[in-house]
């Protein structure tokens, strides 16, 4: 019982916090966001564009690593002052889904989405396509891990790693891969496997990051000399000539996966976050922009259509010569009591 409340009081005072972040009104819209640049790049390529042509003002509440906790309090106390989010990465995305957490896209805007996105559900759409890779900075280190075996071979190849601190899922797919699991056969999880592979590596991470700014900076200072990093960050170190890094990126074992945009069930602007939805899917150069600033490529087939060839050449949809693992989140929320071990694992990883 003592439990019981400790966990509400929690809940209560989380939902505070976020909550206060960003009071409902009318024609506004909250948007809980990742850290990084990507408020700055959302707020210059698409939110001043939407707000121009509505008159409706975009509240961000940036929340790095924070989503599903910061959500999990304001749905368990019937507080919820989020109204959408555009980044929710796969794993949170699966168990906010199973949680119901997340609102029913009305027929409508599901036809209209269906249009530009391969990947839509009847709660949410997949808006960009991601991976998690191999990095490393060859000025630290004597030699760097080419393959995820010998990026879990600790001994011949020590340095201080890091990964994302939400990214459970996609973490432990490169752990059976990186163990020696064939890359079509990572799914089903065969999770003590895949955990020991993560212990291993445990010792030598030295934080876990949660925006790409931090992963960065740690890079740059040699805090950490390798890890796993999404796709969109390495063409941008290596565009900048850092003196202080010399990058060297693999693709061997790159989990692949989808970042998701999803309305909040109990929203206090559910309708809002329905009109700014249909906007987005007629404004592409928009969705193009955006993704362009962030150095990766959209899922939205027309707006995929104005970027980059460069931008596309680090996209996961080409082929990069080597197996990558796409993340298997339907697994995941029907795995039961496995589900509950993963969250468990991870939450004890990471701390």
């Amino acid at each position: 019982m003592k439990t019981l409340k400790l966990m509400m009081a929690t809940a209560t005072a989380l939902a505070g916090l976020w909550g206060a972040a960003a009071p409902a009104q009318a024609q506004q819209l909250v948007v809980a966001t990742f850290g990084g640049k990507s408020p700055e790049h959302m707020r210059e390529h698409i939110f001043d564009a939407f707000t121009a042509d509505t008159g409706i003002k975009v509240e961000q509440v940036i929340v790095p690593g924070k989503m599903l906790a910061g959500m999990q309090a304001q749905q368990e106390t019937g507080n919820v002052q989020w109204d959408l989010t555009t980044s929710i990465s796969a794993s949170d995305f699966a168990t906010m889904s199973a949680r119901g957490y997340l609102a029913d896209l009305p027929a409508d805007i599901r036809t209209i989405l269906e249009k530009d996105y391969a990947v839509v559900r009847p709660n949410g759409f997949a808006n960009k396509r991601g991976a998690l890779l191999i990095v490393c900075n060859k000025k630290a280190v004597d030699a760097c891990p080419t393959t995820a075996a010998e990026f879990l071979d600790v001994d011949k190849f020590p340095g201080t790693r890091f990964m994302p601190s939400f990214q459970f899922l996609e973490a432990l797919a490169f752990g059976a891969y990186a163990s020696g699991v064939p890359a079509d056969k990572v799914f089903p999880l065969d999770l003590d496997r895949a955990i020991a592979a993560l212990e291993k590596l445990r010792p030598t991470i030295a934080q876990f990051y949660d925006n790409s700014t931090t992963a960065r900076q740690l890079l740059s200072s040699g805090e950490v000399q390798m890890g796993l990093l999404w796709n969109g960050i390495p063409p941008q170190i290596l565009g900048e000539g850092n003196v202080n890094v010399d990058l060297q990126v693999s693709w061997d074992g790159a989990v692949t996966y989808s970042q998701w945009t999803a309305v909040y069930n109990n929203g206090p602007n559910t309708e809002t976050a329905w009109k700014f939805l249909k906007w987005l899917n007629t404004h592409p150069e928009a969705v193009a922009a955006y993704a362009s600033a962030e150095g990766t490529d959209t899922a939205n087939k027309a707006a995929f259509a104005l970027q980059t060839e460069e931008i596309k050449e680090w996209s996961p949809v080409k082929d990069h010569g080597v197996p990558t693992l796409p993340v298997n989140t339907e697994w995941y929320m029907a795995a039961g009591d496995t589900k509950t071990k993963i969250d468990e694992f991870w939450k004890n990883y990471i701390n």
